[in-house]
């Protein structure tokens, strides 16, 4: 580990090599002077500068062939072994989907390609195999969905972000699913076609796999519904961001997985950790299976099924060798939590305020002051939609803006857009907030979470 500080400097990556770059004081510059570098799958263009934002971490830059890069304004936080070995890995999960999805084009019959969950295996519920395991899930599942549009130029994937704690489409809490059809680059981000958002409003893993089971396996039958692919992204198939799992919690947490692999009807299980966590992961889950799943898999002579009898894969992966895999004291466990809170800041403000890559300026959000008596705000209690006294308590709360206006479909509703409240004042019957637009909010109905900015 470097931890080299430049302003500007000249740096040399070998064949297969990976370095982690992330921004000193405001935005890392980098510039590709010569040889072939990617970020995340997505290729580096040569003397185009490429602004990293601060606030979002470590970025890997891989190559495959050698690069020549000129960095400036950042910190070089590892410098990986000569060999990038998880790439090789992570390259023939990419040939495997590949394989799946030609097959998917060639049937006579519309057939549906390859749905790949993708799943962290944490070893304990430490900061750093809560990092390691995010920034490796972000690493794998961008590659994918970016290795996916690169090779079939025109088409298109579906991504379904279904991990609330750490997710890439929307801000900290959300279950989302969006159509993907150019590359997701650094600067840029995703370009995205009409997302479909819910809101689950908690980012703690653990809680959202036992406090808010319930709620959360509410939401993955529709947005799985409208993940099903259809004309042009059929055969292309979804890549699924799913909720990490953790070894020794397994009991308590398994079944959110379990839940996912069915609605998704999953038929490529990607495990990424040490292998003997995800060896016992994946024998949790072949316990776990409705015993006719166990049967059919039996009679056909399966090692794995899916909840729904369908014939899957599972692929063990190994973590990205990633900054946050290489310490562990006191006080780099209290960094790395810090820059877990940076990042879901950042998020938070890049929906208000435009691409940090940008400055952070590219949208001007309002400032609105509404009346208490014309809008209701309702929580998420045990599987039940509850309603909110309007107290001092929701000062700082991030709200999702329901799409409904009947109390019944609350829950089950996706979201349009995101409030931020600044104030409630009850004796002046106002509530002050910052939202994207000008305009009236579309409905008066906000869903409320743990998520505060």
């Amino acid at each position: 580990i470097l931890f080299e500080s430049a302003f500007q400097m000249e740096l040399h990556v070998a064949a297969e090599e990976e370095v982690w770059i992330e921004a000193a004081e405001t935005h890392a510059l980098i510039k590709l002077t010569s040889g072939t570098a990617e970020i995340w799958g997505s290729e580096l263009c040569q003397d185009r500068i490429t602004a990293l934002p601060l606030g979002f971490g470590p970025t890997p830059v891989f190559t495959w062939h050698g690069a020549t890069l000129m960095i400036e304004n950042c910190h070089i936080t590892l410098k990986g072994a000569p060999v990038a070995h998880h790439m090789h890995i992570y390259s023939g999960i990419q040939e495997t989907l590949s394989h799946l999805r030609t097959t998917a084009k060639q049937a006579s019959t519309p057939k549906m390609g390859p749905r790949v969950a993708i799943c962290a295996v944490l070893a304990d519920r430490s900061v750093e195999q809560r990092n390691t395991g995010s920034m490796t899930q972000h690493l794998v599942v961008r590659s994918l969905v970016n290795y996916a549009v690169r090779s079939d130029p025109g088409k298109s994937v579906i991504l379904a972000d279904v991990d609330p704690s750490d997710p890439l489409v929307s801000i900290p809490g959300t279950l989302s699913s969006a159509v993907i059809s150019q590359p997701i680059t650094v600067d840029d981000g995703f370009t995205l076609t009409s997302p479909l958002v819910y809101w689950l409003g908690n980012t703690d893993a653990e809680e959202i796999c036992t406090k808010h089971s319930k709620q959360y396996m509410r939401l993955l039958g529709p947005l799985a519904h409208c993940v099903q692919g259809r004309g042009r992204t059929m055969a292309n198939g979804s890549i699924i961001q799913a909720t990490p799992l953790c070894v020794t919690q397994l009991n308590e947490t398994s079944a959110v997985l379990v839940e996912t692999l069915k609605s998704f009807d999953v038929d490529v299980l990607v495990l990424l950790g040490a292998y003997k966590d995800t060896q016992l992961v994946a024998s949790e889950l072949r316990n776990l299976l409705p015993m006719n799943a166990q049967q059919a898999a039996g009679s056909l002579g399966l090692d794995f099924v899916n909840p729904n009898g369908t014939a899957m894969r599972v692929i063990h992966g190994p973590m990205a060798d990633c900054p946050y895999s290489q310490q562990n004291s006191p006080e780099f466990s209290e960094l790395q939590k810090t820059i877990l809170d940076n990042r879901h800041t950042a998020q938070i403000k890049e929906y208000f305020h435009g691409s940090l890559a940008a400055g952070g300026h590219e949208f001007r959000p309002c400032r609105q002051l509404l009346a208490l008596s014309q809008i209701r705000i309702f929580k998420e209690e045990n599987g039940e939609a509850v309603t909110v006294p309007f107290t001092a308590d929701l000062t700082s709360c991030v709200c999702g803006i329901v799409c409904t206006n009947s109390e019944l479909h609350v829950l089950s509703a996706n979201v349009v857009g995101f409030v931020h409240i600044v104030s409630v004042d009850v004796d002046n019957d106002m509530l002050t907030v910052i939202q994207p637009s000008p305009d009236p909010l579309p409905y008066t109905i906000l869903l409320v979470g743990a998520v505060k900015w």
